[in-house]
């Protein structure tokens, strides 16, 4: 596949779906959903956590939601059919995750993100730092956006040891004009976010070819599950719903023809 090759999210005998149309679709949709705005405010008003900060960070939830589709290994069957990406989510999720890494203000680290995590998913006076809301709001949300489709929460991230070629669990390699018109087609508001996504252009127009991914502790989503009123686990969902809600309205949206040609 050559520079002007086209990038899917999915496609079959009778309907296609653009990568970029999908993501895009998926950020505006965000931006238009008053769960969205109740979020913000909320966030605002429990944590004094800047509006235009939580704005970003669950924008870059969307963004980088299906970057995990866009390896070359996925892409290459699009060249017929591309209607499943297994694992794509955790794939995306890793890869939000050593994009948080590689942000001093986040402050995240492998020596601290399993305490982090299970401050978010455990305690219950849960007072986020930015590190901690970008986990719940961006690397978590994306993690489990499609929770109809896994077992449990640290099932999910089981996945990518089922590939046969043990380095998927290390690096993708991404088709960098798969995502090139993304980052200047979304406009984010806060310093924080415009520095996180400057820096995901960065590392895929460097490591394209073998991006590396993060490592998500399994054992700290395992022991999380609990019924408990628990404040971190309530912001993580909620992002979670907006995530799950637009993309599934999106490809509903661009992928609800195939089941009209189908029934002619």
């Amino acid at each position: 596949m050559g520079l002007g090759m086209k990038c899917y999210a999915f496609r079959s005998r009778f309907v296609e779906e653009g990568y970029l149309d999908h993501v895009i679709g998926v950020v505006q949709c965000v931006e238009s959903r008053w769960e969205f705005e109740g979020l913000k405010r909320k966030l605002e008003r429990l944590y004094h956590v800047d509006k235009s900060v939580t704005n970003d960070f669950i924008l870059l939830a969307a963004i980088i939601h299906d970057i995990g589709k866009v390896d070359v290994e996925f892409q290459s069957r699009c060249v017929d059919e591309c209607s499943s990406f297994p694992y794509h989510y955790e794939l995306s999720a890793r890869l939000a995750l050593r994009l948080g890494y590689e942000v001093d203000e986040l402050s995240l680290s492998t020596d601290n993100i399993s305490k982090k995590l299970e401050k978010i998913l455990s305690h219950k006076d849960f007072k986020p730092d930015l590190g901690e809301l970008y986990l719940a709001l961006v690397v978590l949300p994306i993690l489990l956006h499609h929770y109809a489709q896994i077992v449990s929460e640290w099932s999910v991230i089981r996945g990518s040891t089922r590939y046969k070629n043990m380095e998927r669990v290390i690096n993708i390699s991404i088709h960098n004009n798969c995502v090139d018109e993304i980052v200047p087609a979304v406009k984010l508001k806060s310093e924080i976010g415009k520095k996180l996504l400057n820096k995901l252009k960065d590392i895929i127009d460097n490591e394209g070819k073998s991006v590396n991914l993060s490592i998500i502790p399994e054992d700290i989503l395992r022991k999380s599950m609990s019924y408990q009123y628990i404040t971190g686990r309530i912001i993580v969902e909620a992002a979670i719903g907006i995530l799950n809600l637009c993309d599934g309205l999106i490809a509903h949206s661009k992928r609800s023809p195939s089941i009209k040609t189908q029934n002619k």
